[in-house]
């Protein structure tokens, strides 16, 4: 029996060494794709889908003002998942998932290089609403067009201007 177990042990490191000296893979220090979770990454991809249907392909790059859009549409949905609001009515997807989707635009955007090479990541502010605005676009914080695009003049007044004075 003791010889059965042995010759058993000296097979088993065979195959041991064997593979061993197989097919080399350094994996250390790459990027981990299978730890994400995949039926969630699916639900972004569901919304990304979505926005192609409706607006047409890659559409969100063209966005005037996007910066300021997607953060407050990201912000819109967080807040409706944390009064209670799981699932988005328009979708049928997550409020998260739309979430994340806004925020995955915020970072394609924060790579893309701005227009105005002389003050790179940063932005100009409308001299009437005091608001940060990307590409020459205010979106008011008060008034009778909040919230709507209006170019900004070539003072740095925005279109809302006058309603203040």
């Amino acid at each position: 029996m003791r010889k059965k177990k042995d010759a058993y042990h000296k097979w088993l490191k065979e195959l041991n060494d064997a593979f061993k000296e197989q097919g080399k893979k350094y994996d250390n220090k790459k990027l981990r794709w299978d730890l994400l979770p995949y039926a969630e990454v699916e639900d972004v991809v569901k919304i990304i889908t979505h926005g192609a249907e409706k607006y047409g392909d890659e559409n969100w790059k063209e966005v005037k003002g996007g910066r300021w859009r997607y953060l407050a549409a990201a912000m819109r949905h967080i807040v409706a998942w944390k009064k209670g609001e799981i699932v988005d009515r328009d979708t049928g997807v997550s409020h998260l998932a739309h979430a994340v989707c806004c925020l995955l635009f915020l970072m394609w955007i924060d790579k893309k290089p701005l227009k105005d090479p002389v003050t790179p990541n940063t932005f100009a502010y409308c001299k009437n609403c005091e608001y940060a605005f990307e590409e020459g676009v205010c979106y008011h914080r008060y008034g009778k067009n909040f919230g709507h695009a209006t170019e900004i003049d070539e003072y740095g007044w925005c279109g809302n201007w006058k309603q203040r004075r």
